[in-house]
């Protein structure tokens, strides 16, 4: 499709939805991301029908937004996933109209197709980033999608070389990226940034358009970890069934999280091989960090495991330890993080959570750091059994330790009511 005629020429609402899902179906998009599009795009149309607008404009797609419950489309934080996606739509449309093209959603599709010359490049980045970097496995993937995204975006836009990039197309692109949070686009931005340097130290595109990449002001540590009482850890592993292959599955999952503090990934990556039988421990490389961490394998965790490996794991030749339950019994899925799990079995104990609050395995992880706080161990000791490359981050968790936080504030009140 030609851009510089679609900006000359607006199509009316119907034929412009109908090109935007032809671009959905050209850049390979699932059947169900098809149909969530559709569905979106159509209750816009008829929205817009009703008030006999025949053309698209942002500001009545804001009130369409408004009509379906969505106020601020531009900040989504505590959003619904639902609420998220919707606005990922509305945002395309807008982009389809202005460009021709949007950015992909690489969630919602089969694969990205690079030409040669990109897909190349996009090698030669990554090994970059691993070799003269030092980047992590789990960093680098992230890395890699971030960048594989931004190729093909300025590929659907005709450049045919990074040489071509301008300060426009940096801004579209990450007008594209509206509907993520402040936080997670100053994470797109710092990558965007580390690709465009790497392109220029090769002489591959010109260092102008890094200046348009936007800064996020994006401070560490100051949100609150979300904890859970040791009440409710110990309902959460009580409605485990652990009468089946999943529920003995699942109940090792969740004890790795809730007694050892274990990241998502980390549990994910488990292999029989970082089982130290010998010496009742459990010997990992982190993902997150890439350093070595030693963990207590107790009686309680152990026999866990060996009756999910003897009575509920499928006879396989991975040597990963959680693997799916129906053939052919692969690992776990490289971006999953558990969170199926932990809801279940939270809904199922009924335990309640405040609304926007975390709720995935992680949690588990902030609960038992806090609670270690809790009990006066010392911030060494913490960092150590979290793995946390310094001390420095387990500071995080004394904003959770909440009632050493009111008993410094009670003794300051006694302090003072001596002075007066």
């Amino acid at each position: 499709m030609n851009n510089e005629s679609q900006k000359g020429n607006p199509q009316p609402l119907e034929i412009l939805i109908y090109n935007a899902c032809l671009h959905l179906k050209e850049q390979n998009y699932v059947h169900e991301g098809l149909r969530k599009y559709r569905a979106t795009w159509h209750n816009f149309l008829m929205f817009c029908k009703t008030r006999n607008v025949e053309f698209f404009q942002w500001e009545m797609a804001e009130q369409f937004l408004i009509s379906i419950g969505i106020p601020h489309p531009t900040n989504m934080i505590g959003a619904s996933a639902r609420q998220k996606y919707i606005v990922r739509h509305m945002l395309c449309l807008s982009e389809f109209n202005m460009h021709g093209s949007f950015a992909r959603n690489s969630s919602l599709m089969k694969k990205s197709i690079l030409k040669d010359h990109y897909e190349i490049l996009l090698s030669e980045y990554v090994r970059f980033c691993v070799e003269q970097k030092g980047i992590v496995f789990r960093s680098i993937s992230h890395i890699e999608s971030v960048a594989k995204e931004f190729l093909f975006f300025i590929q659907i836009r005709g450049l045919e070389s990074t040489g071509q990039i301008t300060g426009q197309t940096i801004g579209d692109y990450f007008k594209a990226k509206a509907y993520l949070s402040p936080c997670s686009i100053a994470d797109v931005a710092t990558k965007i940034r580390g690709l465009l340097r790497y392109l220029v130290m090769r002489g591959l595109a010109d260092a102008k358009p890094i200046g348009a990449v936007p800064t996020i002001r994006s401070y560490s540590g100051v949100r609150i970890p979300e904890v859970w009482s040791q009440e409710d850890i110990e309902k959460l592993l009580e409605t485990v069934d652990r009468s089946s292959p999943k529920g003995k599955r699942n109940y090792v999952i969740l004890l790795l999280a809730a007694r050892l503090g274990m990241r998502p990934g980390d549990i994910r990556n488990l292999t029989l091989e970082n089982l130290n039988w010998e010496e009742n421990k459990i010997d990992i490389i982190q993902g997150k960090t890439g350093k070595r961490l030693e963990l207590p394998l107790s009686n309680e965790i152990g026999a866990a495991i060996i009756d999910y490996l003897r009575n509920g794991r499928p006879k396989t030749t991975h040597r990963e330890i959680f693997t799916t339950l129906v053939a052919p019994f692969s690992p776990l899925g490289l971006h999953d993080s558990c969170h199926h799990i932990i809801t279940k079995y939270r809904q199922l104990a009924g335990i309640k959570l405040p609304e926007r609050s975390s709720k995935g395995l992680y949690t588990l992880r902030h609960s038992i750091a806090t609670h270690l706080l809790e009990v006066g161990t010392p911030l060494e000791t913490i960092s150590a059994i979290m793995g946390h490359v310094t001390p420095d981050v387990t500071l995080v968790y004394m904003k959770a330790d909440v009632a050493s936080l009111r008993q410094v504030a009670l003794d300051l009140g006694k302090e003072n009511d001596k002075c007066i």
